[in-house]
């Protein structure tokens, strides 16, 4: 009798914790879910419960579970921590899943091995300003031409502000990273654009789907792959006849490097070729994604707040180049606009973003599971009325006086990242849009006559790509000629 029920009880025990496993599963599916909905607003509700005490949600990849951490001790904390503990480079690796989006996979020691990057990079950024005449000519040239595609109603454009943003981006970061050749090269820029996008819906899918469909998915979007053989096989080139034309010189007799594909190849042995091309397609691609993003809030918020326009002209109209040169929001308008769109309207509403490689302890107590992962919630940062008076007000003034710009470090303005491994490319990133702003606002009179609400995506903020932007040629004549 006694085994009877013993038996019995052990079976119910067993049937009960398969069923709790289950429903506890089943939810934390749903609240994933929901998360990729209403993540933005489940963010700040969670936050405004917890106050500056840490907390989590469930989500699609990650280990299931993505950590949120607000205060400075915090921020010190991730600054501190050490690669193989906090990794960015795993964190980006689940992003952009490129075991599915790539043909080559992501070397897993990129976190140490970066620094040629960082030194291409920054060689580069010292001689970014040589580039603005020749992003303005083909701005010029081109932009006119696609523009002028578009329908019109009573002599403007009606131009789909998302794509023609997010265009300009991949044109103006091809030339910075890849040369004026490659920038005009229309094939490369229309495959390098649909790559970028192939990139993007493979990495979120794929974290969506069971692992055994993620294969299926990827292949039917890339297809036969054509548009990552072509920019990858176009970097493999550019990179040889580099290296062909400067074989057996010594570093004082190389020619002057033009491009960050240029700077990175003279590097010496210690990259290959092979090497280059996949750290040049990483930061080609991470950028003329993001800069695709921003560039697109930053013009509408233009448009949107019009007050702010005769200012800006003569502003643009003022400065000894193209974009404004200073690169403070205290004497730049332009540059406190810039601010002022990130700061309310960032993509992103968490920074620092980091895998736990092994499990990491924060100096409060709280723990990151392995394979989890942890951000700082800058929006919290963003709207702090003790930092920022009127917080959800939009005013580029408020900077005046100060010496704040938009490429800044630290928990202020955390977007960057922290320490050592803050974006080292965030001069190119500023630049580039700012340069696409100067040149709509000199060129043409545009209207943003009924913008819509960004859609959010997990924490992300998507302006609507059926905003349309007005727009009409200043000098009429000079743009039908």
């Amino acid at each position: 009798m006694f085994n009877f029920y013993s038996s019995r009880m052990v079976f119910f025990l067993w049937v009960f914790s398969w069923v709790f496993s289950w429903v506890n599963a089943a939810i934390r599916r749903y609240q994933a879910w929901k998360y990729l909905l209403y993540g933005r607003e489940m963010i700040r509700e969670k936050a405004a419960i917890a106050g500056d005490a840490p907390f989590s949600l469930p989500v699609f990849g990650f280990g299931g579970r993505m950590h949120i951490v607000s205060t400075a001790e915090h921020w010190d904390d991730l600054k501190k921590a050490h690669v193989g503990h906090l990794s960015m480079h795993y964190w980006v690796k689940e992003i952009f899943q490129p075991k599915y989006t790539l043909i080559d996979e992501w070397h897993d020691n990129r976190d140490e091995i970066g620094m040629p990057v960082v030194r291409a990079i920054r060689t580069i950024t010292s001689r970014l300003f040589r580039h603005a005449p020749t992003i303005m000519r083909v701005f010029e040239r081109e932009l006119r031409v696609k523009i002028q595609a578009y329908p019109t109603s009573e002599d403007y454009y009606k131009v789909a502000l998302a794509d023609m943003a997010k265009w300009a981006m991949v044109k103006v970061n091809t030339l910075i990273i890849l040369g004026e050749d490659t920038a005009n090269d229309p094939e490369f820029i229309t495959r390098g654009f649909a790559y970028t996008k192939e990139m993007s819906m493979i990495g979120e899918i794929v974290r969506i789907v069971p692992a055994f469909f993620a294969p299926i998915v990827a292949s039917v979007v890339k297809k036969r792959n054509l548009n990552q053989r072509y920019v990858l096989d176009t970097m493999m080139r550019l990179v040889e006849k580099r290296r062909d034309a400067t074989n057996g010189l010594t570093k004082e007799a190389l020619p002057e490097a033009e491009t960050i594909l240029e700077a990175l190849a003279d590097q010496g042995p210690e990259l290959s070729t092979r090497e280059v091309v996949h750290h040049i397609n990483i930061f080609w691609t991470t950028t003329t994604h993001s800069t695709g993003l921003v560039s697109v809030q930053f013009i509408k918020d233009i448009y949107t707040h019009t007050s702010l326009i005769p200012a800006l002209l003569e502003e643009i109209e003022a400065a000894p180049s193209t974009p404004p040169t200073s690169t403070t929001a205290n004497d730049c308008l332009m540059e406190g606009v810039l601010m002022e769109s990130m700061r309310l309207h960032c993509f992103q509403s968490t920074a620092i973003h980091r895998k736990a490689i092994s499990p990491f302890t924060f100096s409060d107590g709280y723990t990151i599971p392995a394979g989890q992962s942890v951000q700082f919630y800058q929006e919290r940062v963003h709207l702090d009325e003790n930092r920022y008076g009127q917080s959800t007000t939009f005013d580029p003034r408020r900077y005046k006086g100060s010496s704040r710009s938009v490429t800044d470090v630290g928990m202020e303005w955390p977007f960057w990242g922290a320490g050592r491994n803050a974006c080292p490319g965030r001069f190119i990133f500023s630049y580039s849009v700012k340069i696409f702003a100067s040149f709509l606002l000199k060129n043409y009179d545009c209207e943003l006559p009924t913008p819509r609400k960004n859609w959010t995506w997990g924490e992300n903020s998507i302006p609507d790509s059926r905003n349309l932007l007005l727009m009409r040629p200043k000098n009429v004549e000079k743009y039908h000629n």
